[in-house]
This record gives structure tokens, sequence and C-alpha cells, in this order.
């Protein structure tokens, strides 16, 4: 048995050839049948032959959900090339030093992102630089050459036949002191993970599957399964409550897939008597659990929708656990307490808790969740001595700590040191910190992550400022906010959000900070990170 990429796209042509694969909904997109989109990624493969790619070389994606976008993704997995898609809301600056981490051979950009990625960056590292989706008529560059030209000189290529532990594809995760790291994921993870997850998502030839998070993350993995049953998808560039009410009446979507401030977003802005979603059966969240009352809201505008939480990690490609439909349902009404979970964990996954000593735990304690299973990745690019750590002897070491209750479901206590995901983006506090002690008016600085009741949580830059760089300012004050700054404070969080623009993509950048005279540390000296978070988390709260 095959547990590879091209083998499963060729097994989907045969089987639902004729099938819808892509529903138009954005102007210029193309509705295709299975048959077709395997033609379409077949010729985009003759394309990489063209620029000089082979198996195993890895090429860059920048841009926004769309077909050419899927096509592309998909045109690596059919040839045996890496593709390594990138988040656009990085700046340039940092996307930059991720090409540089991975040297691609090609760089693959909408129009809209062309600003991000100059001539002079592709030369650098001698990388061809090829537009898609033109917003008009595409003109003759000498810079770069557009992707719908070099397809009308390609011819169609043959399918590759990579070995099932060969890379599929390269997802960088939230950097901490630079760039984040290159999550190596093979064609067996990616397979197995959809076969583990089919279970529980019960797809069909009939599913369509509504592509809402940006497709750079792990979470859009989660439609492969949808593939692999003969589904068909539907892709929009960016959210907007409005035109996924729209896309999900119009094209008959069946499942939605959202992140929590997303998903709670929609519930607030949707008018459900007006749009009741009759096709709609599965609505599937993930990166954090959800309160109670969203949880309920939804069931009670949406009583015939299922409820998915998915919990795993961009090395888990992507899932570990699931608590699903049937025990939302029997939580909502007996144990709410189960939302708080997890879910449990999948088949073919193995779980144990460790001390800091990476000792095995006794059965429902605490610790660091340590998984193996064949949804675990093969490492980190070019980092040996991080993925040693990481990854030893087939398990991985999570940095999530939680536990397992006595029926079996995953509850996640505290999420990887100083991660902060907001938004469903996940952002390492360190490396805002690196970029705020650049600034001359900062002595020192703690970024932590405080309850935000639309992103789940919200960036909070803790500041010590060097009084003598702000006029005669003087600062005086405890880890509760007493404050006395002769500047305004409004004009220094200002200031420091400009400042971060040039360094930071912008949902790095804390739009909210406090002013302190000194940060609590603890007996080693380091700053107490808890107590900051206990401190502001209990004066965010009503």
């Amino acid at each position: 048995m095959s547990l590879n990429l091209p083998s499963l796209l060729g097994n989907i042509e045969q089987q639902f050839g004729s099938l819808p694969a892509i529903r138009q909904w954005e102007e210029g997109d193309k509705t295709l049948n299975w048959k077709e989109l395997i033609g379409e990624v077949s010729n985009i493969g003759g394309v990489f032959k063209q620029l000089g790619l082979r198996p195993n070389d890895r090429y860059a994606i920048l841009g926004k959900n769309s077909v050419t976008l899927a096509s592309l993704l998909y045109a690596g997995f059919w040839t045996g090339c890496v593709p390594v898609p990138l988040n656009y809301r990085l700046s340039k600056f940092e996307i930059k030093h991720l090409l540089r981490d991975f040297s691609p051979k090609v760089i693959f950009t909408c129009e809209d992102f062309l600003h991000l990625v100059d001539a002079d960056t592709a030369n650098g590292l001698s990388a061809k630089l090829v537009a898609f989706d033109p917003v008009t008529r595409p003109s003759k560059s000498l810079h770069h050459t557009w992707l719908e030209d070099l397809q009308a000189l390609a011819s169609q290529t043959p399918m590759n036949h990579p070995q099932d532990d060969d890379v599929a594809i390269i997802l960088y995760t939230g950097g901490t002191t630079g760039p984040g790291k290159g999550v190596c994921l093979s064609h067996k993870n990616i397979v197995m993970n959809a076969l583990q997850i089919s279970n529980s998502m019960r797809p069909t030839k009939d599913d369509i599957y509504l592509h809402v998070s940006p497709m750079f993350h792990s979470t859009d993995l989660k439609a492969t399964v949808v593939s692999m049953f003969g589904g068909s998808h539907v892709y929009v560039p960016q959210y907007s409550t409005e035109k996924i009410i729209e896309c999900i009446e119009r094209e008959k979507i069946t499942i939605l897939s959202l992140v929590p401030a997303v998903l709670i977003r929609f519930l607030q802005e949707a008018d459900f008597d007006k749009h009741p979603l009759r096709s709609l059966r599965l609505i599937s969240y993930g990166t954090s659990p959800m309160d109670t009352q969203w949880l309920k809201f939804c069931q009670e505008k949406l009583s015939h929708v299922g409820l998915h939480q998915c919990y795993g990690l961009t090395e888990t490609s992507p899932y570990l656990s699931i608590l699903d439909e049937e025990t939302h349902r029997f939580a909502l009404q007996y144990r709410p307490e189960l939302l708080r979970s997890a879910g449990r964990i999948l088949p073919s996954t193995q779980v144990r808790f460790v001390n800091e000593e990476r000792e095995t735990l006794a059965p429902g304690s605490i610790g660091e969740i340590v998984v193996k299973g064949p949804q675990v990745c093969v490492g980190y690019l070019g980092r040996a001595e991080e993925s040693s750590r990481a990854f030893e002897e087939g398990w991985f070491f999570t940095g999530d700590i939680g536990k397992l209750d006595q029926d079996g479901y995953l509850h996640i206590l505290e999420r990887q040191k100083d991660m902060v995901k907001t938004g469903g983006e996940n952002v390492y506090t360190q490396e805002v910190e690196t970029v705020l002690l650049q600034h001359p008016w900062v002595s020192e600085v703690a970024v932590i992550g405080v309850k935000d009741p639309r992103f789940g949580e919200t960036l909070l830059a803790v500041v010590v400022l060097k009084a003598n760089r702000v006029g005669n300012g003087n600062v005086n004050g405890n880890v509760n906010g007493d404050l006395d700054l002769d500047l305004d404070p409004s004009q220094c969080a200002e200031h420091f959000i400009a400042f971060c623009r040039d360094h930071l993509g912008g949902y790095k950048i804390p739009r909210n900070y406090q002013f302190l005279a000194s940060l609590p540390r603890t007996a080693m000296g380091k700053i107490n990170k808890v107590q900051l978070r206990t401190e502001f988390n209990r004066n965010n709260n009503p």
C-alpha cells in the first residue's frame, strides 16, 4: 500500500474523476472536476520542469487562498518537489530570512505580494521569480515571469513516485530569536493523519470544504481527508462574514473550519434567522477550546450542525486528538467541563507524560505531552540540534503541559513556554522582546498574552523605560500597573507600535503596553512571567 500523495491523487482521479474537485468562487477561478484538476496540476508540473525544479527541490509560495495556490501545492506533491507556503502577514525582512533558511530554487508569488519579494532578494538566492493571479492583464516584466505564460508553453508531466517518508511539504512555525523552524512533513505523515481523522470527519463525495484559514497554516491539511473521499473544495482569499455566508449558501458548503476567534466573530455577526445555512453539517475549530456560551449559542442557532475541536501541532501533520460531534452534544447537555478538553487521542497515536527530566509519569499525572505516531514529522530543516531535542526514538516532545483524565480525554493545561496564540496565529514572545529591546527608550520588557474575548489572547508588552531617554520622564510602579510617568503612556505605545512595524509582521506587534519601574523576578533572577500573566489577566477580567 502506497502512503504518498501522488498515489493518493492518482487514486482520486481514478475513482472520482468526473466529480467536482474545485468550485469557482472568486472571479478568475476555475470550476474543475478531479480529472481536469489533475490535468492542471500535471501542466504546472511541466512548468516546474521548465524552471529547472527537480524532485526534492524546494520552492516558495506567497499568496492568499486561491485555486492557483492549491494547484501549486498539488503540483509539488505530484512531481516530488517540495512546496514551502509562506505567511504573507510577515514583514519583507522576515520573509527574506525565511527564504535564506530554505533556499528555494523558485519563488511563486501572487501579484499582490510582489512587493514582499523583490528581484534583488530572488537574485541573491539564485532563485527564479514567478508571479501568478494578476489583478489586471499580465504585462511584461524584466524582473519576473508570469505563471500563465509558462503554462501555455508547458506539457503535462507524469506522476512522480516518491518514497512514503520523503518530505512532501515544509511549513514554518513561529520563530523565537530569528526565523521560525521549517517543519518537514512527509507524504506518509499527511496521508496517515487524513486516515486518522476520517472516522470523526466522516467525509463523503458530497462534502464541500470551505478553505477560510490561510493555506500556509498546517490546519489546511485537514482538507486532505475530503479529497481522499472524493469531496470538493472552495477557496476564499480572506474572511468576511457576509462573504462566507454568501459562499455557504451559493456553493452548498458542508464543512467549515475556523479558528475560535473567527468563529466567535462569525456567530456574532451572522443573522441565522435569515440565513439558516441548511447545507452546513460540520464546523471544525482548533488552536484552543472555546467558551461554553459560544458553543451553546452555536448549537441553538445551528442545531443541525456538528462541532469538532482539534488539537495538534505543525509537527503532527497537524492533529493528535479530536473532541468530536457526539462528545460536544453530550458535554453541552451533561458535562460542560469536557468542552475544555482536547478530546480523545487519534487511532495509532501513543501518548505519555514526562517530568523535566523526561521521566515517564504515572497515569493521570500532569506533565509534558510526548507523542508517537505515523503523523509525527521527520524533524526540522537544517536544525539537527533542535531536532534531536524535540524528537527521540520516534517520540515528539510537544512542549505542551497536560494530562489524560480517567475517561481518556486529553487536557491541555499550559501551552508552549512563552508562546501566545492570538487570532489563530502563534507568536513567540522572545522574538517580540528582542525587537523592543532594540529601542533606545527600553530598559527591560516582557511580552505576555492576556485574555481577549475576540482573539482568545492579545499581546501585552510590560516595559521598563530608560527614564533619561524620555525627556525627564520618571516611572514608578509595580506589577499591578500603578504608574507615574511624565510622558503620556499612549504616546509611548503609539511610538513602539510604529517602531515594531519595520521589524515584525502585524499580528506580532503588541497593541497594549504597561509601564513599570521594574519587572518581577524568580529566585533564579529570571523575569517572572507567571506572576505577570496572573496579575494582568486578573486585572483584565471584570
